[in-house]
């Protein structure tokens, strides 16, 4: 078949780099144009595969890096015609084309409305884990029945005003079903992309981008806010500047305003006073820069000019804004100080009553001692012949000992408490000493001691102050006739399982354990439910009800317990367990 060009144009001088009467004495086999010899020969075996179509087409690119469509067209006469297009420029869009594609990691789609045919790419066959056959086989009706039942309207809305025309352009977010069987979220975006020479749309086409990670963020998202929303806790958000970027509606309801927005772009330091503000700053912005929170209270103002107590927990971030997480605690605080006034007028009371039971207790013991006084110094024993030397050592040796006896108390009203190192059994011996003060003849009090000395680091008025009531409770509740009183010190690690904890923690290791029992008729179940309840007594217009809930303070203070086993009809014991070693820090001291 001869190639020679009879007829050739401008632009095929500009292809082919030569002058047309140079053309005309080349062909393809001379060096017309210069195609590799590989695509040469593609281009003629897949030519000699369609030799009768009328109208042939192929891309190649030639040597330079340039691409073609080559078109060849029969003629009536049985010539041919032979066209060459660069395409190298379209050729370079494509390729920029698919980089973008891929990037993006986009499903492309295009459907031709005449025939029904779709085009996908390969990204559909990891977006939804399907099968290549399957991709190339989906069609408008495979695809929907990919769709989510309730999202097939909403998804299919867009391309049908696209089809009918009525639309250029769409976009919708719906959810697809992988072959696992879960749903992935998916924003399509498609649009009319040819027409028919009359005007109607005849292709239209898309892209699928999977956004199931943004929708599961946004679900995160909107939990979070919800949850801010609705708590009772106030929180905004400064700059760095210390501007309000935020505010949850608790917050604006604590400060008396309606619209959370109201309170953005306002400076932190408008909500408080300009003493609490430059306190804060002072306080909680060093600490911010150098461990990154603050915790504090402070006093704010409401939009209506009134105050609150507030409790503020701050947090930097990074970027330099501030998390501010703020509760009213005015009510708290008010509670807080109501018992601490409680608290200050029991133990003074508690100070009055041990006062009372001590000085009732000395009346007795102190009126013997003083007639003795008053017996070795009457004049009328020297007119009797008395000797007076002795008579002397006998009145300083009872003195002493009634100044002994008031040594319990001596400290009492002066409100001063020391911790030292003491002999527990020293302190419970004199304990035991001002039980038997004004008791009945007919009671009994025994004391059982360790073996070993039990030392520790103890305030003696407080541990006396626990073991006086504990013991003064039990003598006033014991009635007529043969009574005993026991009190035992030990070192213990257990208490006994019959007894019920009734204050505070059994402190660790070994600690003393204090016993004092007695030999009455039991506590009631409903006088125990009461037992450590402030101003309940069952001693009438006799007791202030105030000294259990006293020492049980004293004793949860210190570290220890107090355990109880009682029965009635057969006693009562409590138990005292206390730790060897004081606490190094004090939240506040009695007295």
């Amino acid at each position: 078949m001869d190639y020679a060009r009879l007829h050739g144009s401008a632009k095929g001088e500009v292809i082919a780099g030569m002058r047309f009467e140079e053309i005309l004495r080349r062909d393809l086999r001379n060096g017309l144009i210069d195609i590799p010899e590989e695509q040469h020969e593609q281009w003629l075996r897949n030519r000699l595969v369609q030799r009768e179509r009328q109208v042939f087409e192929e891309e190649m690119r030639f040597s330079d890096g340039r691409w073609f469509r080559v078109t060849v067209r029969s003629t009536v006469s049985g010539s041919r015609v032979h066209m060459l297009v660069d395409i190298t420029d379209l050729k370079t869009t494509q390729v920029a084309l698919q980089e973008v594609i891929s990037g993006a990691q986009a499903a492309t789609w295009t459907v031709n409305l005449a025939t029904g045919e779709s085009d996908l790419n390969d990204r559909w066959i990891e977006m939804l884990g399907l099968d290549r056959q399957a991709v190339i086989s989906l069609d408008c009706e495979g695809w929907r029945a990919l769709v989510h039942p309730e999202d097939v309207d909403a998804a299919e809305a867009g391309f049908l005003q696209c089809a009918d025309g009525t639309a250029a352009a769409f976009e919708v977010e719906y959810r697809l079903r992988h072959r696992l069987g879960h749903w992935i979220w998916v924003l399509g975006r498609g649009g009319v992309s040819d027409h028919h020479a009359n005007g109607r749309p005849a292709r239209i086409s898309g892209v699928l981008l999977d956004i199931s990670r943004q929708k599961q963020l946004e679900a995160e998202l909107a939990m979070q806010s919800a949850a801010i929303t609705a708590t009772e806790e106030g929180i905004t958000i400064t700059d760095d500047a210390g501007t309000i970027l935020y505010t949850n509606p608790a917050h604006a309801v604590m400060f008396g305003h309606d619209d959370p927005k109201s309170l953005t772009g306002q400076p932190w330091h408008s909500l408080y006073s300009p003493q609490v503000a430059a306190g804060l700053a002072a306080e909680a912005f060093p600490a911010l820069r150098d461990q990154g929170l603050w915790t504090g209270q402070a006093v704010a103002l409401r939009a209506d000019g009134g105050t609150f107590e507030q409790e503020l927990s701050l947090t930097e971030m990074l970027d330099g804004k501030i998390i501010c997480i703020n509760r009213d605690v005015t009510a708290r605080n008010a509670i807080v100080r109501e018992r601490l006034q409680i608290r200050d007028q029991i133990e003074l009371a508690q100070r009055q009553e041990i006062i009372n039971l001590l000085a009732a207790g000395l009346t007795h013991d102190l009126t013997n001692l003083l007639m003795i006084i008053l017996h070795f110094s009457d004049p009328s024993l020297e007119k009797a012949g008395a000797r007076l030397p002795q008579a002397l050592k006998n009145i300083h040796a009872t003195a002493g000992r009634a100044v002994s006896l008031l040594k319990p108390i001596r400290s009492l009203g002066t409100g001063q408490r020391e911790t030292k190192e003491a002999d527990l059994a020293d302190l419970l011996d004199e304990a035991a000493d001002i039980l038997k003060l004004g008791a009945s003849h007919t009671l009994k009090i025994t004391v059982d001691l360790s073996d070993e000395p039990i030392i520790a680091q103890v305030d003696p008025l407080q541990l006396m102050q626990v073991l006086l009531n504990l013991g003064l409770n039990g003598r006033d509740a014991l009635g007529d006739g043969e009574q005993e009183i026991a009190l035992s010190l030990s070192r213990r690690d257990t208490i006994p399982k019959t007894a019920d904890i009734e204050v505070g923690e059994i402190p660790e290791g070994p600690y003393a354990l204090f016993k004092i029992s007695d030999t009455g008729t039991g506590i009631t179940p409903e006088v125990r439910d009461r037992l450590w309840e402030p101003h309940f007594t069952t001693k009438g217009h006799m007791g202030t009800g105030l000294g259990l809930p006293v020492i049980a303070e004293i004793v949860r203070e210190t570290g220890g317990a107090i355990a109880l086993e009682t029965a009635l009809g057969d006693g009562t014991t409590f138990y005292v367990a206390w730790p060897l070693t004081y606490p190094a820090v004090q939240e506040r001291k009695y007295g």
